[in-house]
């Protein structure tokens, strides 16, 4: 393998992130991820800390917790649509 070689793998792969990047700012990818979080977080707070929740004991509630408990979904759902459209990019389904 070449110098010249690796170098336009390198730049292969960035574009590869560049639309991946794309893809996550997509305005359906975001709204998608979104509701999925407010879903699943929702649900898995209310599981985790729903007894504090519904005292109304806000200084018990442990926010780190349950702001991490949005963001999980909110990651996985994006990740999951960018993968499936990456993969369909890469293999187009015949029709």
């Amino acid at each position: 393998m070449t110098e010249s070689d690796s170098l336009s793998e390198r730049l292969a792969g960035d574009i590869g992130l560049v639309e991946k990047m794309r893809t996550v700012t997509e305005p359906t990818i975001i709204a998608r991820s979104l509701k999925v979080s407010l879903v699943a977080g929702t649900l898995y707070n209310l599981i985790n800390q729903g007894e504090k929740v519904a005292s109304l004991a806000f200084g018990e509630i442990d926010y780190l917790k349950l702001s991490l408990t949005y963001l999980m979904p909110y990651l996985v759902s994006t990740y999951t649509a960018v993968s499936m459209k990456m993969a369909e990019c890469r293999d187009p389904v015949p029709k």
